[in-house]
Formats: C-alpha cells, sequence, structure tokens
C-alpha cells in the first residue's frame, strides 16, 4: 500500500513538473513572437540621391534631404536651430511685390503653397528651421533659414543674412563658383521707406540664387541671400493640390 501512495506522489510531481515547464516554453514561445513581430528598427530616413545637386549651402543641394545627421552636422556648424512646422512659407524678399513684380512664377508657387483662404493642414506646412545664435559660433552668417518640403524633405527655400562686414566676400565667392550674375536695380516705392537697392540674379536648371544688396538704417550696405529651389516648389505644390483634391472629392472636406 506505501508502495502504491508513493508511486502516486511521484507521478503528481512530475506532471507538476512537466506542467510548469510547459507553460514556461508557451510564455518564451509568446515573448519570441511579439519580438519578432515588432518592427524594432525605426521609420526609414530618406537618403541623398548622390552629390548635391544646383546651388547649394553647406553641401545641401536641391536633391538633399532633411535627415537628422544632416541637423546635427548644420548645429555644428551654425549652433542650435529651431524648428517650426506651423509657420506658413513666405517667399517675398525685399518688399511686398518684389516677386510679383521681377519673378511672377516663384510669386504664383507663393500662393498656391501658402494658401491664405484654405489653411493648411499641420502636416502639410514646411518644415523650417532656422539659426539665429550665431553670435558664438566662427561663421559669416548671421541668421539662416533653410525650409524644406513636407512631402519629400528636400530644400525648397533658403534665406540667409551675413554678418555685417560679410557680405561683398560672400558675393565673390558665389560669383568664383557660378559666373557672373544678373542685376536688378530697384526702388521700393511700396512701403514707407522707399528703400532702394540692387539684387543679383543667378539661374541654374530652374532654379534662382539672388544676393540683394541694400543700405541699413545707418546706411551701410547689408546683404540678403535667397536661394529659391524652383523644381522642388514646384512638385511640392502639385502635391500639395492633389491632396487637396482627394479631400474635397472624399467630401472630408465638407464634413469637417
Amino acid at each position: 500500500m506505501y508502495e502504491i501512495v508513493k508511486f502516486q506522489a511521484i507521478a503528481k510531481s512530475r506532471k507538476a513538473r512537466i506542467s510548469a515547464a510547459v507553460g514556461a516554453l508557451c510564455l518564451l514561445g509568446i515573448v519570441v513572437a511579439l519580438i519578432l513581430g515588432r518592427d524594432p528598427s525605426p521609420p526609414p530616413q530618406p537618403t541623398p540621391s548622390g552629390p548635391a545637386e544646383g546651388f547649394t549651402f553647406f553641401d545641401i543641394g536641391r536633391n538633399t534631404p532633411l535627415t537628422p545627421p544632416l541637423r546635427d552636422r548644420l548645429e555644428k556648424e551654425l549652433g542650435p536651430a529651431v524648428a517650426e512646422r506651423w509657420a506658413d512659407l513666405d517667399l517675398n524678399i525685399n518688399y511686398p511685390g518684389f516677386l510679383e513684380e521681377h519673378f511672377p512664377e516663384l510669386a504664383d508657387l507663393n500662393g498656391k503653397l501658402k494658401d491664405e483662404e484654405n489653411r493648411p493642414r499641420p502636416e502639410e506646412k514646411p518644415v523650417k528651421l532656422t539659426f539665429r545664435h550665431t553670435s558664438g559660433k566662427e561663421t559669416t552668417f548671421k541668421q539662416v533659414d533653410l525650409v524644406f518640403s513636407p512631402y519629400s524633405r528636400h530644400p525648397i527655400f533658403f534665406r540667409i543674412r551675413p554678418k555685417k562686414g560679410e557680405g561683398a566676400a560672400l558675393v565673390k565667392t558665389i560669383e568664383k563658383k557660378y559666373g557672373p550674375p544678373g542685376g536688378i536695380q530697384w526702388d521700393d516705392e511700396i512701403t514707407w521707406d522707399g528703400r532702394s537697392g540692387e539684387t543679383l540674379v543667378w539661374r541654374r536648371d530652374g532654379d534662382l540664387l539672388t544676393v540683394t544688396i541694400s543700405p541699413d538704417r545707418y546706411g551701410d550696405p547689408s546683404y540678403l541671400i535667397a536661394i529659391f529651389y524652383a523644381k522642388n516648389l514646384k512638385k511640392t505644390a502639385k502635391i500639395k493640390a492633389e491632396n487637396k483634391a482627394k479631400r474635397e472629392g472624399s467630401g472630408l472636406e465638407k464634413a469637417f
């Protein structure tokens, strides 16, 4: 009788160990399945397609996408950046109406992308990096605004202000790289200050680089550099229009 009881106890102990082992294996299988089912890598970042094309600034060209490593590199050169996703795009330079008068195609694109009547959705607003705390950096720039497409993350518009006394040297550097520019003499009779100045213009593959030289309030020359990546601006405007048409076609604009 004692042997039978002892045998039953051993059997129950073996069953308990087997059940525990099976439970542990099942739990391990669930954990492994969860790990394998999860994508451990972040979403792929856009990568540059070869050397920078067209007009460049710190090796950023028409085909250079904005990535975390690029932002890190820029911050080492220019200092901390302020990133904005809520600001409207505004391509205007010099004075209101300058683009309409001299570059109507850019003025048209500016209107399509700004779209004041139909406020752009946050995800469709350009990505803007602003570098303005450059005083502690060994750089020739006072403020730099770099604007990228919300879709491709490629550059669409750069606005660059050199530090005082640096503009003339930058113009020589640009002329050496891109050749002699065209020129626009202008007189701002629209706003109260009535400034006058000269805007140098370089064109390459449909894109524009401009350098405006005009007197500041002390009469000293001030410089404003702007790069208009027209091809990327057109692509951005086209995608935005297509997205808007899809939303209107589905009735979502009326629903909300």
